[in-house]
């Protein structure tokens, strides 16, 4: 019904093998999400090849609804508590799973900061049209159809049309996009382990972003994800490379704890030789490594839309540095415990061993112990952390705040972290980044070029790659 009332006329992803045969290869690859407000006499997407060349004639008018976007605010703490959007089941089109969400706006603007959970603030699902363009986004699939109406790609339209664009960006000698999207990231999957049957989802939100770079594009939290999430195709590897190198030194360090053969040294490791222990602990740990990557994916429309539109304002740049240190390059371990500034010495060198000594034992300790305080940046979502990490655990987060057992425990993951350090001393010693005192970066994998900058600029190149 909601088909018939927008009106669309969809690519269908499937049929596109057979396209090169009518010469419109490089068109299809190119075209945009049209509609017409001529009703089909179908009440389904048109589904043939001709339905499609007839599509490429629709002119992207300059009064096309798209083009209407809001006032762009990036605040959503302070948006409406109610939620202002309600999305579709996705609506598949294509042989290889490819579809689309309608959005439907139920409230006075797009703007929420209603969730279902905490973390699952709904936020401003158009901030990805105004961050990308209108061009460029309705190539991805983002695209306003009517005042309250948006249509969203499903993660394997999303995918594919990744795909192609990547073919042009390789001809204009650009990056091409590493990111890739998934309808759900498993919180259970076999791994070939005695000691460890099972993964937690932080684990498998970590493990696969890492290996293959695999981020989940969920139904269930469909507004969340586009807002906040959809623009990771805007991060370049070199932006990326401190978080990588943070989050694969610690899945290390992880293997290092199952793989140590801690029954030869029971009177040593007490706490860690036990599975059920040494598990939660680890899970907990993902836990803030997931809450780590997801902030910095999080942030990424807002900083880039805040460079856009409010480059007057007075605390602008320095928003805009700590989401630089705190996201980009050194983590949220480096938060100083009573406030969202840094504990940050210019011009010493932050080495990756240096950031997980910080994570285990300023940041995880503290947490188990529970002795975070209610003035640190994001206490209620840690404490939220750590509840699920207890429940998952069967209450074994709590039982280790025991101060005796939290110290016992905080000495063996000392000794560990040493034998750790012996056996991977240069993935240890790799500087993150050093700075100067005005915060430039004079060394270390972190880009020099500010990632606000560097995002801004990869919208320019997507959009050049496309002819946009």
């Amino acid at each position: 019904m909601l088909v018939n009332k927008l009106n669309l006329i969809l690519i269908i992803v499937s049929l596109y093998a057979t396209i090169p045969a009518f010469g419109l290869s490089d068109h299809f690859d190119k075209c945009i999400f049209y509609y017409t407000k001529q009703s089909p006499r179908t009440s389904v997407p048109a589904t043939s090849i001709f339905g499609l060349k007839e599509s490429f004639r629709k002119p992207f008018l300059d009064s096309d609804p798209t083009f209407q976007l809001p006032i762009v605010d990036t605040n959503f703490r302070a948006f409406p508590l109610s939620r202002a959007v309600d999305a579709s089941a996705p609506i598949l089109v294509g042989r290889q799973g490819e579809g689309y969400y309608i959005l439907r706006k139920i409230g006075k603007t797009w703007r929420s900061n209603g969730a279902t959970d905490y973390f699952g603030v709904q936020s401003d699902p158009t901030w990805i049209i105004s961050t990308l363009g209108p061009k460029l986004a309705a190539f991805f699939g983002f695209r306003i159809m009517e005042d309250n109406f948006m249509i969203a790609p499903n993660s394997a339209l999303f995918n594919q049309r990744i795909r192609v664009i990547n073919k042009f960006l390789k001809r204009k000698g650009y990056q091409e996009i590493s990111a890739r999207l998934a309808d759900e990231i498993s919180d259970v999957i076999s791994r070939n382990s005695t000691q460890h049957e099972k993964w937690t989802y932080a684990e498998s939100y970590i493990r696969r972003f890492f290996y293959d770079n695999t981020s989940p594009f969920q139904p269930k939290e469909i507004v969340h994800d586009i807002a906040h999430h959809a623009t990771d195709i805007l991060v370049t590897k070199e932006q990326e490379a401190p978080l990588r190198a943070r989050i694969g030194i610690a899945i290390d360090f992880v293997d290092f704890l199952r793989e140590f053969k801690f029954e030869d040294d029971i009177l040593e490791f007490p706490i860690l030789t036990n599975t059920k222990s040494r598990e939660a602990v680890i899970g907990l740990f993902f836990q803030l490594l997931a809450r780590d990557r997801d902030n910095f994916s999080g942030n990424i429309p807002i900083k880039a839309l805040d460079d856009i539109y409010n480059k007057g304002l007075s605390n602008y740049d320095r928003n805009l540095d700590l989401f630089r240190i705190k996201y980009s390059h050194l983590g949220v371990a480096f938060s100083e415990l009573h406030s969202p500034d840094f504990d940050v010495d210019f011009n010493s060198k932050y080495t990756v061993g240096h950031w997980l000594g910080k994570a285990l034992f300023t940041h995880l300790f503290p947490l188990i112990r529970g002795v975070e305080n209610e003035k640190k940046d994001d206490y209620v979502g840690l404490m939220l952390l750590r509840q699920y990490s207890d429940k998952e655990f069967n209450g074994e987060i709590s039982r280790l705040r025991s101060r005796n057992l939290n110290r016992n425990l905080r000495t063996e993951m000392s000794k560990m972290f040493r034998l750790f350090e012996k056996l991977k001393k240069a993935e240890m010693n790799t500087v993150l980044a050093e700075y100067d005192s005005d915060l430039n970066v004079i060394s270390g994998i972190a880009s020099p070029e500010h990632p606000v900058r560097a995002l801004n600029k990869r919208v320019f190149e997507l959009n050049k790659a496309l002819g946009f």
